[in-house]
């Protein structure tokens, strides 16, 4: 995966970081952020721009996952610890006694993909809003089909009676029309992912999101982060889509547990 060079505060570099860095850490070493990881190796971006490492053989704090922040040593570049993150989204599959490491690090936004053509399910969002409020990530709830089904207010109403201060944007089919309503959401160095059925354009609104960018290979785009021209990172892996149940998929415990 290639990756043109990008600022820190591009990246998403957040001021609580450097106050976990002592002066003896800025002399030693430079920080990088995660874009994916697979094959037993870490793809990075910093100021200085991409890299692919192995994964640390030592453990370093945590298991590094995609959004991280890490912090590598200037002379062999190898990752000497993982910042303490701002948000952590579990995983979907609960194991008792056995610790995971989460599905993503980092992420700033949740975008919850709703059908205002399908029957409102309260459980069904109150999975994605215990998701969010259990990370640390803001919901944003993308209404699509609004130009066909009309039914974007009774929506927003139904969802704003589960969180009142909960955000309700909508996204008119066509190729970029409506998008500006997520602008605010997708300001540069920002992290952003999407959840919500395939039967509610999930992917659709994901690739419209990201531009040029999702056109990508697919490969690429299933296990790791991609800039949107908006200056916003798109997250999207193989764990986050665990999130992503079917229409006709029940809210099992085992999900309100993770989040």
């Amino acid at each position: 995966m290639s990756y043109r060079t990008f600022s820190l505060h591009q990246l998403g570099w957040r001021s609580a970081y450097a106050q976990q860095l002592t002066l003896a850490d800025f002399e030693t070493g430079y920080p990088a952020r995660v874009m994916a990881a697979h094959g037993g190796r870490l793809d990075v971006l910093s100021s200085r721009g991409s890299a692919s490492l192995p994964f640390p053989a030592e453990p370093v704090g945590n298991d590094v996952v995609v959004g991280d922040w890490i912090w590598l040593d200037d002379a062999t570049d190898g990752v000497l610890r993982v910042l303490a993150r701002h948000s952590r989204v579990a995983r979907v599959h609960v194991q008792g006694g056995h610790r995971r490491p989460p599905a993503a690090a980092n992420l700033d936004v949740l975008f919850i993909v709703w059908s205002c053509q399908a029957e409102f399910q309260p459980a069904r969002l109150l999975r994605y809003l215990a998701l969010a409020n259990g990370s640390g990530v803001t919901p944003v709830v993308v209404a699509t089909g609004v130009d066909r089904a009309g039914r974007a207010e009774q929506l927003a109403t139904a969802a704003r009676g589960l969180l009142p201060s909960l955000a309700v944007v909508h996204a008119p089919s066509g190729s970029s029309e409506g998008l500006s309503d997520l602008a605010p959401w997708l300001l540069p160095g920002l992290t952003v992912a999407f959840v919500g059925t395939a039967s509610a354009g999930r992917s659709l609104v994901m690739r419209r999101v990201l531009g040029p960018a999702g056109d990508a290979p697919r490969a690429a785009m299933l296990r790791g982060m991609l800039p949107s021209p908006a200056g916003a990172w798109v997250m999207e892996t193989p764990e986050l889509r665990q999130w992503c149940l079917g229409t006709a998929e029940p809210v099992p415990d085992a999900v309100f547990e993770a989040a």
